[in-house]
């Protein structure tokens, strides 16, 4: 059976590296509109919020059936921007790359849970998998830790191959204008295989991913599989969380729970499930599942 490793952005978070969407948004890399772009209007105007993800922004706006139309600034007439929208949207990723690059110039704190997490994954040798759904070079963090190369997978491209992947999951239905929008439509895209690596996983350890709706697509056959009435005890697979602190793991329950028709309760008690808060000066769970993995090393080594 498989273990698995699926990095989010709350790994680079807690690296130190200010890659959020929100950094970006309030970075002098943030591209300007020089044309007539709704879509850059309306994310601009997103800025406000606590939350700020631009792939959900960009879903929620090509969604609307007329999004791309607007009152021109200065002629005071109907404008289709459709055509700048898109425009728009090649130039976000363009800056974003930018941005990230920027970021991945920064020194990393080699003392966080991060660093410590990646040390014991690479070092116990049994993680069979490991996705990345950030655009970082996990192999720069891994050169700072003094670690061998990392062998991994990005699933939505990277900036050392200028492979960025920005944009919204095939679930939802954007008229066709906006096809352009979904990630499947970059041709930069590939095949990654979670979904199989999922299925063939023991153990799962989750760092720093929001579950969130571009995403969850993902890992929605997987948790469904792991929450059925009817699931047997050769069956269970042990997942781990790691998260920043409470707010973020009741973000992961409620997603968790909407997506599976309410079944947690299910989840928990077919599977070895926890969760790690990288806030917590209690660092008992994750001590804990330090040792694991250590044990785990120490077994296949014996």
């Amino acid at each position: 059976m498989y273990k698995t490793f699926i990095i989010g952005n709350g790994f680079d978070l807690d690296l130190g590296w200010k890659t959020s969407y929100a950094d970006f948004a309030q970075s002098e890399l943030w591209p300007k509109d020089d044309g007539f772009s709704n879509l850059a209007i309306e994310l601009r105007n997103a800025k406000e919020s606590n939350w700020y993800n631009i792939e959900d922004i960009i879903c929620e706006y090509a969604k609307k059936k007329d999004s791309g139309f607007q009152h021109a600034r200065d002629m005071g007439v109907l404008f289709d921007s459709k055509k700048d929208d898109l425009t728009y949207y090649k130039k976000l990723t363009e800056s974003l790359k930018d941005y990230i690059q920027r970021q991945e110039k920064q020194p990393i704190d080699k003392n966080s849970v991060a660093a410590s997490v990646l040390r014991a994954i690479i070092d116990n040798g049994s993680f069979d998998k490991i996705f990345s759904y950030n655009y970082t070079n996990l192999n720069i963090v891994a050169k700072a830790l003094s670690l061998h190369r990392v062998n991994y997978i990005h699933v939505h491209g990277s900036c050392m191959d200028d492979s960025v992947i920005l944009g919204v999951s095939d679930k939802f239905d954007l008229d066709d204008p906006y096809h352009g929008f979904y990630k499947t439509s970059s041709p930069k895209y590939k095949s990654a295989n979670v979904r199989y690596a999922l299925q063939n996983s023991s153990e799962v350890v989750f760092f720093g991913h929001s579950l969130g709706p571009q995403g969850y697509h993902y890992f929605e056959n997987f948790f469904a599989q792991q929450c059925r009435d009817d699931v047997v005890e050769k069956d269970k697979k042990k997942i781990t969380f790691i998260t920043y602190d409470v707010p973020s793991q009741m973000g992961l329950i409620t997603q968790l729970r909407s997506m599976n028709a309410g079944k947690i309760n299910v989840l928990y008690d077919c599977n070895d499930l926890s969760f790690i808060r990288t806030a917590d000066n209690d660092k008992t769970d994750l001590n804990a599942f330090l040792q694991h993995l250590k044990a785990t090393r120490e077994y296949l080594y014996v």
